[in-house]
């Protein structure tokens, strides 16, 4: 476990010195390009990490072994997936090199998206990792891929550009397509964040969490029939409410900051109204805890949603009277306001790395997906068998 929590100091330590204190650009450049490659490298030098990691590693060598004529009839559910694989695979690459591949998109995906549409990008980083994110990307790879497809189609999302918004749907279903929920989803999601429209989504969630039994059966043998035999899984069953407290604290602080976020975007609606799907899925997951596979779509908006929260509290510039010491009243009022804001803004960011780590601790506790403790192919000894892991021998 040592490997995360040096990684977790340095992006707290390195991203609260370059961006709030520092404010080097170069620095900041440098920063997000040094834990980009530590990310890329313990995802791609990871061994059995994650319980799906030798099943796809089995794909890759049926998809290797397949012949063009033959792989859409035998992995014509992910077309785009089966591709990336075959290209690895004619390039002479191995499982490993498919999962560098795998990992250099998906990071390249999110720190641009980060950088680009985040406030306070080294925050960005900080939460992709803690809120487990990065640990999805171990396990749930065709399902990370397809998400981070769909964060790179924030943009048309948030200008509300429906048809290139529609082709990103499309190329993320062609890796997983769970990715389709995300098609009814751009509707909802630009609905106005106010209390009307929560209930009108609110309400038949509720209907839907009471009978969730009868709607699984009816959906699965109709669409998505592969997951019909999660029934009969352990993946059926709930998780405990103390799974909720996280996204509920999440979701209380964006509503209690809803009114200034509108004000200062309205097209921060879309952040908003993800953060309350996050909720109520993470309630349904206390049902069903396969239904999590679905917050993997929305829950990530999270990493721009926070920081816009947190570049709230502002520090304003003292004038250049106040700075050189040449104070009047004004200016020594200035002072007071600015060392108060100043205040006012570490106490807001400790308090997100602090819950952050907290739940962190307790997502490594509990062994979230396999992903922890770390284990790369230098220490390949140290591998647990998934039924094993399941039942804590480990």
């Amino acid at each position: 476990m040592a490997i995360y929590y040096i990684l977790l100091a340095a992006v707290a330590a390195g991203g609260w010195y370059l961006w709030e204190y520092k404010q080097s650009p170069v620095g900041q450049k440098c920063y997000l390009i040094l834990v980009a490659a530590a990310l890329v490298a313990m995802a791609t030098l990871r061994y059995s990490i994650g319980f799906d990691y030798f099943s796809y590693q089995e794909i890759f060598e049926k998809i290797a072994a397949a012949s063009w004529a033959e792989l859409p009839a035998a992995f014509g559910e992910f077309p785009g997936y089966a591709l990336i694989n075959k290209i690895v695979a004619m390039l002479g690459g191995s499982y490993r090199v498919l999962l560098l591949v795998c990992n250099l998109f998906m990071t390249w995906a999110v720190f641009h998206v980060i950088r680009k549409y985040s406030s306070m990008p080294w925050m960005g980083v900080f939460l992709y990792i803690t809120l487990q994110f990065f640990a999805h990307s171990m396990n749930l790879l065709r399902q990370s891929i397809a998400a981070t497809v769909l964060l790179l189609g924030y943009g048309f999302l948030r200008d509300r550009k429906p048809l290139p918004y529609l082709a990103v749907v499309l190329a993320a279903a062609s890796i997983h397509y769970s990715a389709l929920v995300m098609l009814p989803v751009y509707f909802l999601i630009n609905l106005p964040a106010d209390w009307k429209r929560m209930l009108a989504v609110g309400v038949p969630a509720l209907i839907c969490y009471i009978f969730s039994e009868e709607i699984f059966t009816l959906v699965t043998s109709v669409v998505f029939q592969d997951y019909a035999h999660y029934k009969d899984s352990i993946y059926w069953g709930g998780n405990g409410f103390h799974y909720v407290v996280i996204p509920a604290i999440y979701f209380g602080a964006v509503l209690l900051f809803r009114r200034r976020l509108l004000e200062k975007d309205s097209r921060n609606r879309i952040l908003i109204n993800s953060a309350y799907y996050t909720f109520i899925l993470y309630v349904f997951i206390t049902k069903h805890f396969i239904l999590e596979r679905f917050s993997i779509y929305v829950f990530p908006l999270a990493m721009l949603l926070i920081p816009e929260i947190l570049e709230l509290f502002t520090v304003e510039k003292l004038p250049d009277t106040a700075a050189a010491g040449k104070m009047t009243r004004a200016d020594r009022e200035a002072k007071i306001r600015v060392k108060n804001q100043k205040f006012y803004r570490a106490w807001a960011i400790g308090t997100v790395l602090f819950v952050c780590i907290v739940y962190f601790g307790f997502a490594a506790a509990r062994g979230f997906h396999k992903v922890y403790p770390y284990i790369s192919i230098f220490n390949q000894e140290a591998a647990v068998d998934n039924n094993d892991y399941i039942q804590g021998e480990r």
